[in-house]
């Protein structure tokens, strides 16, 4: 069954910006940069070495997830799973970053501490699109 257009519409503007997020802001500096170069730009949370790598390849699957809903939109079809889960990962990213600043960990230094809002932003932006194409289409 094909999509309503508003919300392919949508989608076609979110899924691609929140690929790139992925890609370019989390998933890549943690599977790619060196623990040390992290560390350097106020990021101390990856202390023990593997969870980071783990979170970078978590965040690559997710990349997986949007493509796929990208595919299926530019077929006409609405990715049902690929929002869900959009709003669940993002929702919740949200949630948990702005519940640990207020009170964050020590030896986050402030543009770590700044990056961490600025994903709360961009996510919480997501979740926002995910959720409007959502609604256009239930309705």
């Amino acid at each position: 069954m094909h999509a309503e257009s508003g919300s392919l519409a949508l989608l076609s503007v979110v899924l691609p910006a929140k690929i790139a997020l992925t890609a370019l802001a989390w998933a890549g500096p943690l599977l790619l940069l060196p623990k040390r170069v992290l560390a350097a730009v106020g990021i101390p949370a990856l202390e023990t070495p593997p969870f980071g790598r783990l979170l970078g390849w978590a965040f690559a699957a997710l990349l997986v997830v949007y493509a796929s809903g990208l595919r299926d939109c530019w077929a006409g079809y609405f990715p049902w799973g690929t929002v869900l889960a959009g709003i669940v990962s993002n929702g919740g990213a949200t949630l948990a970053i702005l519940s640990w600043d207020r009170k964050p960990a020590p030896g986050w230094s402030r543009t770590g501490r700044g990056a961490m809002l600025a994903s709360a932003a961009a996510a919480g932006a997501v979740c926002l699109g995910l959720l409007s194409a959502l609604l256009l289409e239930l309705r």
